[in-house]
């Protein structure tokens, strides 16, 4: 049992409340971003498994696709082409190099890139992982999504790139509540902001509610 997470039910990636809250994300608009917050790694860990399992980040590379090139600053850039690179080794077997052509930002002309040092911009990333994610989710538009864990990164944050915050278990405390929701509902944000609370019935979180009121 997760305490943090309210109900050990919600550790599952099939778990009702794990099924809707994808099902959430996926009817928001393609312009939308989200945050989806929770006390529990754990929780947030199986919440990943299944935002990966819904929109894979390890497709093929398309033209006009924003990527991120693996340079000691992760570059980022946008893909102009793609190309096929065959060749022999000694033995006379055939080979194919797939190569890709990438607009750098901040560059003029396409560099040219072996495939497997391009991957394409995650469709959500954690907070835990520092500055380089936080830039990814606040500038390219196709990531759309951030994890974070409720004491770490409650506070102090501004995140109005993203419209609609998720919180997946009820917090006791208002001030904390109010932190959560200050992170889209704030001074600076453009569109509406949503506050999305998930809850399992008939477990623990039933009763914080109700402790709230």
């Amino acid at each position: 049992l997760d305490a943090a997470a309210g109900h050990w039910t919600s550790q599952f990636a099939d778990a009702p409340k794990i099924k809707k809250l994808v099902e959430l994300i996926a009817d928001q608009e393609d312009s939308d971003k989200f945050l989806v917050f929770s006390q529990s790694k754990l929780l947030l860990e199986r919440v990943a498994d299944a935002l990966h399992a819904q929109w894979a980040d390890h497709r093929a590379i398309e033209v006009d696709e924003r990527v991120i090139v693996s340079t000691a600053a992760g570059a980022r850039g946008t893909v102009t082409g793609l190309a096929e690179q065959p060749w022999r080794d000694e033995a006379g077997r055939e080979w194919v190099d797939q190569r890709v052509f990438v607009l750098l930002d901040g560059e003029e002309e396409a560099e040219e890139f072996p495939l497997d040092r391009v991957q394409a911009v995650p469709f959500f990333v954690w907070a835990k992982d520092g500055e380089a994610a936080m830039s990814l989710f606040r500038d390219e538009p196709t990531c759309c999504g951030l994890l974070l864990e409720t004491g770490n990164f409650a506070a102090g944050l501004t995140l109005t790139a993203a419209n609609t915050c998720f919180v997946l278990e009820p917090q006791l405390d208002a001030a904390l509540q109010a932190q959560l929701e200050g992170r889209v509902h704030r001074p600076g944000q453009t569109r509406v902001a949503k506050i999305v609370h998930l809850y399992t019935p008939g477990t623990v979180e039933e009763r914080v509610l109700q402790l709230r009121r």
